[in-house]
């Protein structure tokens, strides 16, 4: 880097220290690891900003592309993103947790969010940034 470039963000690669004891375990058990290593918020959470009613009638595109969205890796652990539908305009939103603290990560883990909503959701675009709106197609 030259003097004066600021390093934003990093992406290790490599093994990790007990690789061989890793490589060494079945598959129904790195499934498991997988599955457990580290508490996912729950769709009521990631849907904080919708109520019961909302949440019941938000299409099914939607309620699956959050929970795609739920699988998403992010900075820390903490999954600093919202999600709500708008049923006027067949769209869906993606907000910034302030609450869940990192601010610093947070718009990396909005694109890897988003990202995996839209997967998850199928055919549709995102508009970029906080706030963001996602048309389905």
């Amino acid at each position: 880097m030259a003097s004066g470039q600021e390093l934003y963000l990093g992406v290790v690669i490599g093994h990790p220290k007990n690789h061989l004891e890793y490589r060494a375990k079945s598959y129904e058990d790195l499934c498991e690891a997988q599955r457990t290593h580290r508490p996912t918020k729950s769709y009521e959470q990631f849907t904080a900003t919708m109520g019961d009613e909302e949440r019941d009638s938000a299409p099914a595109w939607c309620k699956a592309g959050v929970e795609a969205a739920m699988k998403a890796p992010s900075a820390m652990n903490r999954q600093p993103i919202m999600f709500s539908y708008n049923p006027a305009d067949d769209t869906a939103a993606a907000h910034i947790d302030t609450t869940a603290g990192d601010e610093h990560h947070a718009m990396n883990d909005m694109g890897i969010a988003k990202l995996h909503f839209q997967i998850g959701a199928g055919q549709g675009q995102w508009a970029w940034g906080d706030g963001g709106l996602f048309i389905h197609k």
